[in-house]
């Protein structure tokens, strides 16, 4: 009896939709380059909602978007001392790119009909 146990454990756990518990900690899967950059460069300061997380309001709303020569200058050279800099070693311009590509498509998301 006790050999069918872990097997009918694990089964009864399979079909009962088994969840990680709570306090485990996934690894989000990132859907673009600019959006794992997202998670790899910015998210620990940054931290939206969502599953994967994504930018919250403050990155949306600032007037940091209005321009890629902006976005980049603001990375590269931040006004806040809040704020670390990136340098191109860290973050190349193609990458910031992709970056600000996210969070231009991040700030504007497709509507659905």
């Amino acid at each position: 009896m006790k050999r069918l146990a872990l097997p009918l454990l694990a089964l009864m756990a399979f079909f009962s939709g088994c969840q990680p518990h709570p306090q485990e900690k996934t690894v989000p899967v990132a859907t673009s380059p600019g959006q794992q950059l997202f998670l790899s460069h910015c998210v620990s300061c940054h931290m939206g909602a969502g599953d994967p997380p994504g930018p919250n309001a403050t990155v949306l709303d600032s007037a940091t978007l209005r321009s890629e020569k902006i976005f980049r200058e603001q990375v590269r050279h931040p006004a806040s001392a809040m704020m670390r800099s990136f340098s191109e070693q860290e973050l190349t311009d193609a990458q910031l790119h992709e970056l600000y590509v996210y969070l231009q498509m991040a700030k504007t998301p497709l509507k659905r009909s």
